[in-house]
């Protein structure tokens, strides 16, 4: 059997977790990206203040909750660089956000139907759980 025979197989098989835990590696997944999105909003309050006691203005077409579009501000590149890794940053942490909410809820439902049913998880589940 060579090494891709292996790596094949390896990514069929399945482990067996319970509901339970597979929900603590979710509230922990989704607590990270909650952290990491305060992190990077904190990042781009900063940013932009200091921007703005540079003297200039940000002008974008983003609302208060969706971080989009480029900035524009060439007055200085390295803040403006750091002001679009924020938003880049915010809006992948916000999508993450969305998705350990929507798993927490759904294992939370599957706990309360049957707690000692077991759960067939891959080597990806796993690692998307962080388990």
């Amino acid at each position: 059997m060579n090494t891709i025979d292996r790596n094949e197989l390896r990514s069929q098989w399945e482990f067996a977790y319970l509901p339970s835990e597979v929900l603590e590696g979710a509230k922990k997944r989704l607590a990270f990206h909650e952290s990491r999105r305060q992190f990077w909003a904190d990042e781009y309050k900063g940013t932009e203040q200091k921007i703005k006691d540079k003297g200039f203005q940000i002008s974008d077409s983003s609302s208060s909750t969706t971080y989009t579009g480029a900035v524009q501000l060439i007055a200085d590149r390295e803040l403006t660089a750091r002001l679009s890794q924020c938003r880049e940053k915010l809006n992948k942490h916000d999508l993450k956000i969305k998705e350990y909410q929507l798993w927490t809820r759904t294992l939370e439902a599957r706990e309360k139907r049957d707690p000692s049913a077991s759960l067939q998880l891959r080597f990806q589940d796993i690692e998307f759980f962080g388990l």
